[in-house]
Formats: structure tokens, C-alpha cells, sequence
């Protein structure tokens, strides 16, 4: 990366507009003066059509993989954003999804797919080759996401069905076997007064951090846990952004005599962003206020909060990360036909 075409995100000292259902703004102001500096973002889908974005992972090489739902397509490009290949299709076969839904990539390279409907996990080598698939042992309503870890294990964060006790289960695949064995599960649930909104809602998101301990982006309260593969918690920090809202309002009741059905409802909730490490303690998550989505990004390190900052495009829902390249992936959630994917280069001060 040229050092050269990294130049200071400078926004202006103010506070995100209110959300909807009565959320305040963030508890504190957009900075200025943070050390995170970022570059140019640049389009990488111009050459290609993303419909919807369902997930972004960086591999080992720096290459990124991009799973589109509205396509059942697979997309890998190299470093400089030329198309290296494209796989899947909709189907019940090898290398077919009825869903296609996350994507991770393992320390090792191997890529695992999930696959919402059914309930699989898919693993490709890095040239896009079909190598296993098996099914998840238990069925989770919210599948928010999966991490790749070693060994063919997986962790998967959502909410099972019949045992909503803890958001995160890691899974593995053993010998030949087509279904997936639990190993354990852990992590705390969002707080709720209905627990069948979490259906609805989700959990929060799971990234890997650079050590390979697990980032857990708890939808509501507003933390971050960092644990290790094994479950065991080694931090938790807590972002600033004041919650009004949360899962009940997510869901709209209707009553039909005794019965009550829960559906999503049309005004969107504000929840946080997935939480991403950047390097040497620093970790960038943020709030995604609207559908669009806008928010902001949150900066902390060492598990103390810095400061926040008005995305590049005001789009908030960072998906992948690439710390040895220095760059920062940035989903557009919004239906309109702006850029699908922005790789954005970054820089940031070590010793602040």
C-alpha cells in the first residue's frame, strides 16, 4: 500500500441525526482528531454485479471473497480487485445453495460457506473447489455469523431453537460424518422482554481477531467481548452510543384471538456493527442507525473507548478487515446502486 494515498478523514464536530422510535444520538460527538487515518475508498464491484450483499472475508493472501445472496455467487478477487474466479448456483447439489447466506476464511485458506436454507455449512479450498458440506445438528431462527477456525471447526453466533441460553456454538466436522457436532457453546444473549424477538433480532455479529481469539459484538447491550476459541472470556468493553430501542421494538405483535405472531417490523431498530480488529490493540466497531446503512464508527483500544467518526459515504457495516495490507471493506446495505463493496486504505497511530 503507498503510504502516499493515505491522507486524514476529516468530518465535521457533530452529532448523527435522531434516529427513529425515540434513539438518542450517540453520547458523544464525531471527532476530528482521531489517529485512525483513511484513504481514498475505491469501488472493487465495477467490474461485476453484486445484488445482495450477504458477507465479505479477507484470505491469508489478501485476497477477499464476496458471497451475494441475490445471485448465489461467490466472487474472489485478488489484491488489486481483478476477479480470480466466480462459483455457485441455487441447488441442492456440490458447490449449490439454497440460501447463501455468510462467509469466512479459515487461518489455513479453506473457505467456509453457510448456507441459511438449508442449514449448511460448505468448505471450498481456495480455488473455489468443492471439498465437504454438513448440516448444522440443531436449527438457529437468527444466523448472524461464521468464523472459520481451524480444523474444520466453526463458530457460528445466532439462536437456536429449543436452546437459547448462550448467542455463540462452535462446531466440527468429524470424519465422514454429514452433520455437525457441537463442541460448546457460549457468550451472553441480547437482553429482551419477549425472548422470541431474538429470533427477529439476532444476537450480534463474530468476527476473528489477528490472535485468533473471537470478537463478539453483543447486539444489545452495546459490548464487545473478546474471547478465546475455547469460550473462555479474556475482555469485554462497552460502546457509548445510548440505545432507546432494542429487540421488542423490532417485532410487531398481532393477536388473533389467543394467538400472537411476531414480524419484523417496518421501522428500523438501530444496533451495532460488527467489531473488527485493526492491530495492536485497536478495534473499530460502530451503530448502524437505518436500513441504508448510516451510522457511525466506534474506535477503541486496548478495550478503552476513543472516539467515533462519520463513515467514509456515511456507510456504517464494515464486513471485512485485511490488518496486514491495510484496508477496510464496506458493505452498502442499501437497495439503490451505489457501490456494492468500497476498499478503503487505512493507517493508524500505534502509540497514541
Amino acid at each position: 500500500m503507498n503510504a502516499r494515498n493515505i491522507v486524514p478523514l476529516v468530518v465535521a464536530c457533530a452529532f448523527l441525526a435522531p434516529a427513529p422510535r425515540g434513539e438518542t444520538a450517540p453520547a458523544t460527538s464525531i471527532q476530528d482528531d482521531l489517529p485512525l487515518e483513511l484513504g481514498e475508498p475505491r469501488d472493487i464491484t465495477t467490474d461485476f454485479q453484486v445484488v445482495t450483499p450477504s458477507g465479505s472475508a479477507v484470505g491469508p493472501d489478501g485476497s477477499l471473497y464476496i458471497a451475494d445472496r441475490g445471485r448465489t455467487l461467490i466472487t474472489k478477487l485478488d489484491q488489486k480487485g481483478n476477479i480470480v474466479w466466480q462459483k455457485g448456483r441455487s441447488g441442492q447439489g456440490p458447490g449449490e445453495y439454497g440460501m447463501l447466506h455468510r462467509i469466512s476464511v479459515s487461518p489455513d485458506g479453506e473457505i467456509a460457506v453457510l448456507d441459511h436454507r438449508p442449514q449448511q455449512v460448505t468448505w471450498l479450498d481456495r480455488d473455489g473447489v468443492f471439498i465437504r458440506r454438513a448440516s448444522l445438528p440443531l436449527r438457529i431462527r437468527a444466523l448472524d455469523s461464521i468464523v472459520a477456525l481451524e480444523g474444520r471447526r466453526v463458530a457460528i453466533s445466532g439462536v437456536a431453537s429449543g436452546a437459547p441460553l448462550h448467542a455463540i456454538r462452535v462446531f466440527e466436522l468429524v470424519d465422514d460424518d454429514n452433520v455437525l457436532h457441537e463442541v460448546h457453546a457460549f457468550g451472553p444473549l441480547p437482553v429482551a422482554k419477549n425472548a422470541q424477538a431474538l429470533n427477529y433480532w439476532g444476537v450480534g455479529t463474530l468476527r476473528m481477531a489477528g490472535d485468533g481469539t473471537l470478537l463478539f459484538s453483543r447486539k444489545l447491550p452495546y459490548e464487545i467481548y473478546r474471547f478465546d476459541p475455547g469460550g473462555e472470556l479474556q475482555e469485554m468493553f462497552e460502546g457509548t452510543y445510548e440505545f432507546t430501542a432494542g429487540p421488542d421494538d423490532n417485532v410487531v405483535e398481532t393477536r388473533t384471538g389467543d394467538r400472537v405472531r411476531l414480524s419484523i417490523s417496518a421501522t428500523p431498530v438501530p444496533s451495532p456493527c460488527p467489531a473488527h480488529d485493526l492491530g495492536n490493540g485497536w478495534v473499530l466497531s460502530g451503530v448502524m442507525v437505518d436500513r441504508e446503512g448510516h451510522g457511525q464508527w466506534d474506535l477503541f483500544h486496548n478495550g478503552t473507548y476513543v472516539g467515533s467518526l462519520e463513515p467514509p459515504h456515511g456507510r456504517a457495516y464494515v464486513s471485512s478487515v485485511d490488518r496486514e495490507r491495510g484496508y477496510i471493506y464496506v458493505a452498502n446495505t442499501s437497495p439503490d446502486d451505489e457501490a456494492a463493496y468500497l476498499q478503503i486504505p487505512y493507517k493508524i497511530d500505534h502509540n497514541p
